[in-house]
């Protein structure tokens, strides 16, 4: 555990191990309803070879979707609350950029919350 003379450091792990992403994520409120976008940029190794990461992004979004759903409505109804199957996009490259080691791909998830959830109160 020593790096030189100095108080005992654990050595740094190498981060390539875990899978790269970038996440973004979108509310709106249209006519009535909530859609929910979320978008995650990885590469397609990623989404061709790793089931655990879909599966763990997929319930993450589903997470997600909940929590808009009672701070927007004041309450959850997951059989009203329609979560889409998610779309994979190709990155398209920008002019001048480096190309990637690895392509890239976005998968975009969505969702449609009705306003129209009340909260269910116990009496």
């Amino acid at each position: 555990m020593t790096n030189g003379n100095g108080i005992p450091m654990p050595k740094k792990r190498d981060n390539s191990y875990g899978a790269n992403y970038e996440e973004l994520s979108s509310v709106k409120n249209l006519d009535g309803k909530i859609l929910m976008m979320h978008s995650v940029v990885t590469s397609e190794r990623t989404i061709l070879d790793n089931l655990n990461w879909r599966i763990r992004t997929f319930e993450s979004f589903r997470k997600k979707v909940e929590n808009v759903a009672e701070d927007y409505t004041g309450g959850i109804d997951l059989n009203s609350i329609q979560i889409n199957d998610p779309v994979v996009l190709e990155l398209a490259e920008a002019d001048g950029d480096l190309k990637p080691e690895e392509p890239q791909v976005i998968v975009n998830f969505t969702a449609i919350i009705p306003t129209n959830i009340g909260r269910k109160e116990l009496h």
